[in-house]
């Protein structure tokens, strides 16, 4: 299983009844519903897109991980092994 966000493509907060259903998908473990369109979950993908075929106020998308760069400055080489120039 694969997490993925549904977002609610139309004007308004999602409707309690579409959630209702997704969320009594067999599977689905739901992972967040804070937002007020959307909902990230946990759940198998045939099952999701069939589901979502019957709403077609919802969009699915695969949730994306993106590692974020380290923000601590780093010096380039070790200052004590640095060779000398003469």
């Amino acid at each position: 299983m694969s997490h993925y966000i549904l977002r609610y493509i139309q004007a308004g907060a999602k409707p309690a009844g579409d959630v209702d259903k997704i969320k009594a998908l067999p599977g689905l473990k739901m992972l967040d519903e804070s937002s007020p369109r959307m909902l990230l979950v946990d759940a198998p993908s045939g099952a999701l897109t069939s589901l979502l075929k019957t709403l077609p106020d919802w969009t699915v998308s695969p949730e994306q991980v993106y590692q974020l760069p380290d923000p601590r400055p780093r010096l380039k080489e070790n200052p004590k092994q640095r060779r000398v120039r003469k």
